[in-house]
């Protein structure tokens, strides 16, 4: 997990923290106190999220551990010095959160909903970062999709957790700044679905050389697979330049490219996503996860083929 999200997460239950709800039960000898807590269920929602930091897991086991009825009931009966530990143990929890916020936001972090995140392929060499970076800079200064008059891309950070670059929109206009952030999703959203045809094409080029085709004859098929992604690109750039009123030629040219540009590091494992903190509808318009994130096998699939002419 990246810091950036483990910071979402912490800050998103210390303010969203539930307290147990405690009540006395009546007790048969008058010297013992029991308690019942009503809202089990509702502590560990809470709490569950953070076992993803082992030392807050531990926590929460030694708060389970008051009561064997926390793990798996509505309501827990307690004794007194179970209620006393329950209050030590989320009160631990709750401190170590707060010591962890002001440690990220002393390292810089903090919430930005008008932004977006992409994670780089694996494995880059410095050459490749410096390519992406430059890619990435041209795509968001040439792409009309992407331009505002009063608002720019501007790269916030770096994040820990493999490599991710984080972006937010700069400038005075919440409105241009989803309309900027929307487009990036919807251009990634058409690319990976140009992807996933691309895959297909590259499987059917390798079960040509497995059946033993002659080499004019698979070259034949890799040049209309090539036509076929062509195009499928360039319509996607035709489409979102007619949703957007786009009609000048060299406008159009430019989408084409940023989007041919994003394809090229989509198919070698780049990912992007809206800002941890955005609002759900923003969330919504990027492909999820299990879109974008494919495996190793998958990008050496996309990678043209040795025996592959160059165009």
């Amino acid at each position: 997990m990246r810091l950036q999200e483990m910071y979402y997460l912490i800050k998103y239950t210390v303010n969203n923290w539930v307290k147990p709800d405690l009540s006395e039960v009546e007790a048969v000898n008058p010297k013992s106190h029991i308690f019942i807590c009503h809202n089990p269920r509702q502590i560990r929602e809470c709490l569950e999220p953070l076992r993803v930091i082992p030392s807050i897991s531990d926590l929460i086991d030694d708060l389970y551990a008051c009561s064997i009825e926390f793990t798996i009931k509505e309501t827990a009966y307690i004794d007194e010095h179970g209620r006393a530990m329950l209050t030590k143990f989320l009160n631990s929890i709750r401190n170590n959160l707060s010591a962890m916020i002001d440690m990220c936001e002393a390292l810089g972090l903090e919430n930005d909903s008008s932004g977006f995140d992409i994670k780089l392929p694996s494995d880059m060499t410095l050459p490749e970062l410096s390519e992406c970076t430059r890619d990435l800079n041209n795509i968001f200064t040439q792409c009309p999709l992407l331009r505002s008059d009063d608002e720019q891309i501007k790269l916030r950070g770096v994040d820990v957790g493999s490599m991710w670059l984080t972006f937010t929109i700069i400038g005075a206009g919440a409105a241009t700044a989803f309309y900027i952030v929307n487009n990036i999703a919807t251009m990634v959203d058409k690319i990976v679905t140009v992807r996933e045809h691309n895959a297909v094409c590259k499987q059917q080029e390798e079960l040509a050389r497995q059946a033993g085709l002659k080499s004019e004859e698979l070259q034949t098929i890799v040049d209309a697979n090539k036509t076929i992604i062509k195009t499928m690109t360039r319509k996607v750039a035709e489409e979102l330049a007619s949703e957007n009123d786009i009609t000048a030629p060299e406008d159009i040219e430019a989408i084409n490219g940023s989007l041919n540009m994003l394809k090229e590091w989509i198919d070698k494992g780049m990912e992007v996503y809206a800002a941890i903190d955005a609002p759900e509808e923003v969330k919504a318009a990027f492909p999820p996860l299990e879109m974008q994130a494919i495996p190793s096998s998958e990008i050496k699939e996309l990678k043209p083929h040795q025996d592959d002419k160059e165009e």
